[in-house]
């Protein structure tokens, strides 16, 4: 059977929250279409975006409802998610990606949040190997209560199918920050986790570890994120081909002319 993280377990994560507000079909579809874009901006951008194909679930749950002045730290993921926040999309083109210093920068950004009370988060992404060099972040952002998302994006099986200790007694992870495993291919669940963990961390109650993992039922394949929305909405009667054209036709036209203009403009400066 498949492992279950629901809403209980995640609200006893991240305990004295009110609880999940319903996602409304216009929400739901709003997630939809932003996976949607990002998989085609993925696509286009193959050389800094190629390994966030696939994950877009992950990004889009947890980004697309932060702030403006909320902080994303930069990576393949972290650019995708900065698009996703709001960020216009001929910014996008010229972000670069992330150096050594983002963890730093990071803390530093949270610190200054906390210490303004001004209800800002800090959003930072990783791979599978970004728990074990999270170590001393984590420990700080929860000895100092730092209002701070950890998300990792997992290949490996969970935990406990695969006979592995948890995360958090791997790698010591110190108890005052909650690790929430979450399927990564699932954008409804992955919001509903983000939500709360944003929310428990804009009242000034530290850090959250979000563990993306490949959950599927035995004997199936994993399905692609956004297949798997497709079938949800379908279920729920809100999904045609009109939905995906629609999400794809503006932004593919977008995409074309920023595309073309900064050929234009290399053009130029090579003559």
């Amino acid at each position: 059977m498949r492992p279950k993280i629901d809403e209980q377990s995640a609200s006893a994560a991240l305990a004295g929250h009110d609880g999940f507000a319903l996602i409304t079909n216009q929400k739901l579809r709003d997630l939809y279409t932003a996976m949607v874009r990002c998989r085609r901006l993925a696509e286009q951008q193959d050389k800094r975006l190629g390994e966030v194909a696939g994950q877009e679930a992950a990004v889009v749950g947890v980004c697309i409802d932060l702030d403006a002045k909320d902080w994303i730290a930069t990576s393949a993921s972290g650019l995708m998610g900065r698009f996703v926040q709001g960020a216009p999309l001929a910014d996008f083109f010229t972000l670069t990606e992330a150096s050594e210093a983002q963890l730093d920068l990071a803390l530093g950004r949270a610190l200054s949040y906390k210490t303004k009370q001004n209800g800002k988060v800090v959003v930072v992404f990783g791979g599978a190997g970004a728990a074990t060099e999270w170590k001393d972040a984590l420990c700080a952002a929860g000895e100092h209560q730092l209002p701070i998302l950890f998300v990792r994006w997992s290949s490996s099986l969970p935990e406990e199918k695969s006979g592995k200790r948890s995360l958090k007694a791997e790698i010591n992870i110190p108890g005052e920050v909650p690790v929430i495993p979450v399927d990564g291919s699932d954008v409804v669940a992955v919001y509903r986790v983000a939500t709360e963990s944003i929310a428990h961390a804009r009242r000034g109650n530290g850090p959250t570890l979000i563990d993306c993992l490949p959950y599927c039922i035995e004997g199936e394949r994993k399905k692609d994120p956004l297949s798997k929305m497709e079938a949800y909405l379908s279920h729920k009667g809100l999904f045609d081909r009109k939905l995906k054209n629609e999400a794809e036709a503006d932004f593919s036209r977008e995409l074309d002319v920023l595309q073309e203009t900064g050929e234009k403009r290399r053009k130029l400066t090579t003559r």
